[in-house]
């Protein structure tokens, strides 16, 4: 059962809120939050007493940090910052074991936008964070970036394809791109260790030159 919900309907544009008072904190049995399209550039410190939060809904803010106290929501499962001024993240937010989706797209945040969007690989965004800023971390990423551009109908989808499959035949109607493809194509080295390239497979009709 939801507690104290607060709702927003999608064709709500937010009601404009630019901070919330510490007073939030009495309504202790909200479970689920949601403050998506308004102005918040900061949260009270006092967010971390709401421990009963499950979903916290964020995305479309000013904001531009977030309080260490927010590892005092325990029993959080879903986090949606997309669309915000992130450009960091407290190394407290490991500590959200029961986090299972994190949504940072639209952030300048240093992640590459094909891990970030994966949302419910939460470790993985994590992991991959917090290894960049340590400038102790020696361990290797094994992993890389693969651009496939040019013309409309030259074949960079089908080279995407052979490159997963060595056993693809050519499709002569093949349906054209539109937009860009990111494709995950794991294999292994000669010494076994797994490695990862992310295909992007761009379109390549004429309104999408300048995406190259």
């Amino acid at each position: 059962m939801v507690i104290g919900y607060i709702y927003r309907k999608t064709a709500n544009p937010g009601n404009q809120l630019s901070q919330l008072p510490p007073e939030i904190v009495q309504l202790t049995s909200l479970t689920q939050l949601d403050l998506s399209s308004n102005q918040l550039s900061q949260l009270p410190p006092e967010i971390g007493q709401l421990t009963s939060l499950t979903q916290l809904y964020l995305s479309e803010n000013q904001l531009s940090q977030l309080p260490p106290e927010i590892v005092q929501l325990t029993s959080l499962t879903q986090l949606y910052l997309s669309s915000n001024q992130l450009s960091q993240l407290p190394p407290e937010i490991r500590q959200l074991t029961s986090l299972q989706y994190l949504s940072l797209q639209s952030n300048p945040i240093p992640i590459p936008p094909e891990i970030l969007n994966s949302p419910v690989n939460v470790q993985e965004i994590l992991d991959y964070y917090f290894q960049v800023l340590d400038p102790d971390e020696t361990e290797p990423l094994y992993e890389s970036k693969f651009i496939i551009v040019g013309e409309g109908g030259a074949g960079k989808t089908t080279l995407a394809k052979k490159l997963l499959n060595p056993d693809y035949q050519m499709d002569t109607e093949e349906k054209s791109t539109e937009g860009i493809d990111v494709i995950r194509w794991e294999f292994e080295q000669s010494d076994e260790t797994p490695f990862r390239t992310n295909i992007w497979d761009f379109g390549g009709q004429e309104i999408y030159h300048a995406t190259h």
